[in-house]
């Protein structure tokens, strides 16, 4: 795949530099999963959805004061169906743990810093190809 092909931590001048890298992952032929705490879905989704690349599919995201959950959030891009767009839910509420996050089909899983303790190890703890970033501006 791209230059993300290695478990590694990576700080991004801007949002923009780091939709770039993760459309050029994508472009790579890369499934890509983007695991956010709920208060960095919004920016992160207009960005991808402003590329006008990607099918939306699936948005599953809500503010916590209005569904009550204000845990981790995964967007996945995917070549399914010609580019893809789900977001989803990551933390099961009524089972109180993180779901699985990696299978045969994600290439590689960009993990922002802001995202807790225990949804990150259990990111690692599932195998996933894994760049945890955080973004300068």
């Amino acid at each position: 795949m791209g230059k993300f092909s290695r478990n590694r931590e990576y700080t991004f001048v801007s949002l923009e530099e780091l939709i770039s890298s993760v459309i050029e992952e994508y472009n790579d032929g890369a499934n890509v999963d983007i695991v956010l705490p709920w208060e960095e879905v919004n920016d992160i989704l207009v960005a991808l959805i402003s590329t006008c690349k990607f099918k939306l599919y699936c948005v599953d995201f809500g503010l916590p004061e209005m569904d009550g959950y204000g845990y981790e959030y995964s967007i996945s891009l995917s070549h399914l169906d010609d580019d893809s767009l789900f977001v989803e839910k990551v933390y099961r509420t009524d089972k109180d743990k993180y779901l699985t996050f990696c299978n045969e089909a994600v290439d590689v899983t960009f993990v922002s810093a802001g995202v807790s303790r225990v949804c990150y190890d259990s990111i690692v703890e599932d195998g996933c190809n894994t760049v945890l970033f955080d973004i300068e501006d």
